[in-house]
């Protein structure tokens, strides 16, 4: 369930991310441009349409990011090969991109793997920087990035308590306490079984900032109840066509249909949370007077005539006299002040008591 606790939304762009908010959707297109800056355009719109907050890319280069002998952690082959084929865009795709998310009213966001990354997605104004779970422990490159003043979404995949909690403290001592924490299952797809949300629950019992859910799960399942638990944001692999083959991720990605059910689903699941509070709510004040019970006659009863247990029952609808007196009637010797027909429901005013 959402911790109660008072934690401060985080603000991206215009939008309040935080306990009390909607989960914030990203569509997390990566690398699924291919290469391409058409399909890139494409990814944006695709997101449009499914309702996502924001769409989310990543800037790297391949030089920077791996030796050229790093073995593929979700196939053969090495991670540098697959890299350099999707690292080709020039800096002019990227302002392109981010330009184009604009006009179609719709977030632009990036995660940076390097400092040349963190510096272009600061000229293009990002409102907020991914930080990905095998990043974590990079802290040159967190400083540099919470340095930029923007929100900082740090994903926690393979991480230890320790280290997250070094993580945070180097966002913290670069300034900015503007974060948002994501629990991640760094397996590409992950199993349902393995995807571990109650670890949400020691996010939010150990951090004093929002906690989310950036998955890697097939289907609807998980986000949806991760959004049941108080998931500050959902961040989800997407693409438009998941038979496409270049990047990685278009076999784990959710299309722009199964999306916009994320989407839907999940300000489903807000509106359903309510409140904490126990007590009628306005939905419930028919109920309250129609399906709850009374005290009623069940003879006819004279004005002055004294009423016992045996001649009263209990009856819908809730407007009279409340069952509970009905333990009280021959103790406290009631007698009618009118006269009452047989199923008549009692108000106070029928009654004296004459003890």
């Amino acid at each position: 369930m959402p911790d109660e606790r008072d934690i401060e939304p985080v603000h991206i762009g215009d939008r309040a991310v935080g306990p009390g908010e909607p989960a914030y959707v990203i569509a997390e297109a990566g690398a699924n441009h291919d290469g391409e800056l058409a399909k890139a355009k494409r990814l944006v719109d695709a997101a449009v349409e499914s309702g996502a907050d924001a769409v989310k890319f990543q800037n790297y280069s391949a030089d920077t990011l791996v030796t050229r002998d790093a073995p593929k952690y979700w196939g053969e082959g090495t991670q540098y090969e697959k890299f350099a084929e999707l690292d080709v865009l020039e800096r002019s795709d990227y302002e392109a991109m981010a330009a184009h998310a604009r006009e179609q009213d719709i977030t632009y966001l990036s995660t940076p793997f390097d400092h040349a990354a963190v510096d272009l997605l600061d000229d293009l104004d990002v409102p907020a920087y991914k930080i990905a779970s095998g990043d974590l422990t990079h802290h040159p490159l967190l400083r540099d990035v919470a340095s930029r003043g923007e929100p900082v979404i740090l994903s926690t995949g393979m991480a230890t308590l320790a280290e997250i909690r070094e993580a945070v403290g180097v966002i913290e001592d670069a300034g900015n306490d503007d974060i948002v924490l994501l629990h991640c299952i760094t397996k590409y797809p992950t199993d349902i079984e393995d995807a571990n949300l109650r670890m949400m629950s020691t996010l939010m019992a150990e951090f004093d900032y929002p906690v989310g859910l950036s998955d890697h799960t097939i289907g609807t399942t998980v986000p949806v109840a991760a959004a049941a638990m108080g998931a500050a944001i959902i961040e989800k692999h997407f693409t438009y066509d998941t038979s496409l083959e270049k990047s990685p991720d278009h076999r784990l990605s959710a299309d722009t249909e199964v999306m916009r059910d994320i989407v839907d689903r999940t300000r489903e699941v807000h509106a359903a949370m309510g409140r904490a509070e126990q007590g009628p709510t306005e939905v419930e004040a028919d109920g309250m007077r129609l399906a709850r019970r009374s005290l009623v006659t069940d003879r006819a009863i004279e004005a002055g005539e004294r009423i016992r247990r045996a001649d009263l029952a209990v009856k819908r609808p809730g407007t009279g006299l409340a069952p509970k007196l009905l333990f009280e009637v021959d103790d406290e010797a009631w007698r009618a002040t009118r006269d009452l027909p047989a199923d008549e429901v009692l108000a106070a005013e029928d009654i004296e008591r004459e003890h």
